[in-house]
């Protein structure tokens, strides 16, 4: 793959060569994130160097850093947010200050992760991914991880499926993640004659649902009702020949699929399971009892809010522990020690929103904000492209955006390397795809994925 560009086939040659060999990437990635204990990471490191390479080595005739206005605001947008990650790793209030080196730089671990993947959004400028190559892999990924759950909860007798993640809030968030994304493709799919693939991805948005049912993940309801509003949305946006699409037979068959699933699931012990946690938190909010939502996340989210108002600008990157120690030790709230003991097992608010907000400060959660309201922003203007597969490719990209908002009230999202590495990767693929097929500058395509 060592070509001059002056020559022309080499240049062919390499460039069809660095298509598939970063389709294949995406393909792995995708099945040993879901499969894999080493939750993809191992790949994401092979597309970063396969990125870095590309433009030293001159494998495509694209121009490496020729953004748009929309991609330099988000580009900023994204380094605005390491740059205060970087400040709050380095600079905490007193009596809060990290005990060692060692440990601030620890703590730019997570953040750093929008900064080392952003490589992966100038080389996906440049690579028109293949959504068949998605579906294949999205498809085997499913399979592969509901497999393994549908293995611990009736084989090993588990109460709730974790996958390969060993944490089932994860496994099911990544589940549901999936599945929003193989409903948009199933359509695309149908729609363009593919029904061959249409009906696989069917059966993998099923299998994915009832996946993340054994879960007992109570957000993947909800992030299911966002996935209808998203689904709803791109119809109306392309209402003319879409309206008929929209409501397409493969369509339908997922939806009363999806209601067959659920009633069986319902019978379960993992539905119970959720009945029952969701009428507990119901008796209290109805009660006033804020403290004990969900499992206790009341208290973590109320530790949150109180060192937010005493510490605007955020108490430092990944030091959520650190206020929590404090508000523990001055007797906050009249915790006794068993709350105490519960509280202290906790190293974030168990809501990614929350957490930037006492982390990072107004400042970083406003970022968070802009970064997310944005690209929705450009995922929605592209809904209505002449090209159904950026339409598409906009939709998954809402898809996304939704869903990891809804997981996000429950955990910090970020916080974890699967779920974190696992949108970053695929907000940056959707965000260049949207952006770049269409573009006029783009040299002829030598792989007609679309058609």
């Amino acid at each position: 793959m060592f070509f001059s560009r002056s020559e022309s086939s080499a240049t062919l040659g390499s460039v069809l060569s660095l298509t598939h060999w970063v389709n294949f990437l995406v393909v792995a990635y995708l099945v040993s994130a879901l499969v894999h204990k080493g939750h993809g990471g191992e790949l994401a490191v092979v597309l970063i160097f396969t990125a870095l390479l590309v433009p030293v080595l001159k494998l495509n005739q694209y121009d490496y850093i020729n953004l748009n206005r929309e991609e330099m605001v988000l580009v900023g947008a994204v380094l605005l947010f390491v740059v205060w990650s970087i400040l709050g790793a380095f600079l905490q209030p007193d009596g809060l200050e990290f005990e060692n080196a060692r440990r601030q730089w620890k703590a730019l671990d997570a953040p750093s992760r929008w900064l080392f993947l952003l490589p992966l959004f100038f080389l996906f400028r440049q690579i028109k991914i293949d959504w068949r190559w998605l579906a294949w892999g999205l498809s085997v990924a499913i399979f592969a991880a509901v497999g393994v759950a549908v293995q611990q909860v009736y084989f090993e007798g588990v109460g709730r499926a974790s996958g390969m993640t060993g944490n089932p809030i994860i496994f099911g968030d990544l589940l549901v993640a999936v599945d929003l994304l193989t409903w948009m493709l199933m359509v695309y799919a149908w729609n363009t004659q593919r029904r061959g693939i249409a009906i696989l991805l069917l059966l993998a948005s099923l299998a994915a649902f009832y996946g993340a049912m054994l879960t007992g993940t109570r957000g993947a309801l909800l992030a299911y009702g966002l996935m209808v509003v998203v689904w709803l949305v791109h119809g109306y946006r392309n209402l003319g020949s879409m309206r008929e699409k929209l409501f397409s037979r493969v369509a339908v068959v997922r939806l009363l699929g999806f209601v067959m699933i659920f009633s069986i699931v319902s019978q379960t012990d993992q539905y119970r399971a959720i009945e029952a946690r969701s009428l507990r938190d119901i008796q209290l909010l109805q009660s006033g009892q804020l403290d004990g939502l969900g499992g206790g996340r009341g208290e973590m989210f109320k530790v949150a809010v109180e060192g937010a108002q005493r510490y605007p600008f955020g108490v430092g990157t990944d030091n959520y522990q650190a206020i929590l120690d404090a508000l523990v030790k001055e007797g906050y709230s009249g915790w006794n020690q068993q709350e105490k003991q519960f509280l202290l097992k906790f190293n974030q608010a168990h809501n990614e929103w929350l957490n930037l907000l006492i982390e990072n400060g107004i400042q970083g959660l406003l970022t968070m904000m802009f970064i997310f309201g944005y690209a929705g922003k450009i995922f929605f203007h592209r809904l209505k492209s002449r090209d159904e597969l950026v339409g598409i490719y906009a939709a998954c990209g809402m898809m996304l955006l939704a869903g990891y908002i809804v997981f996000g009230m429950t955990q910090a999202v970020f916080s974890h390397n699967t779920t974190s590495i696992f949108f970053i990767l695929l907000f940056y693929l959707f965000l260049s795809q949207v952006t770049r097929i269409n573009r006029a500058d783009s040299i002829n395509e030598s792989d007609q994925c679309s058609t």
